[in-house]
């Protein structure tokens, strides 16, 4: 955490996932592109939350 722009926070993350099976077929291009949508839906329904 650290401080944002206006008063508010900033989260910086990383992680570490190992994938296996048939999904590990599918290339990493497909697969950094699922992960971002993933993150950006979670971090967009953490900011909902929050703002209640």
């Amino acid at each position: 955490l650290s401080d944002g722009a206006d008063g508010g926070t900033t989260i910086s993350y990383t992680a570490d996932v190992q994938v296996g099976g048939l999904i590990a077929g599918v290339g990493q291009r497909m697969l950094g592109g699922v992960s971002k949508m993933m993150a950006d839906q979670f971090f967009t329904r953490m900011t909902e939350l929050l703002a209640t």
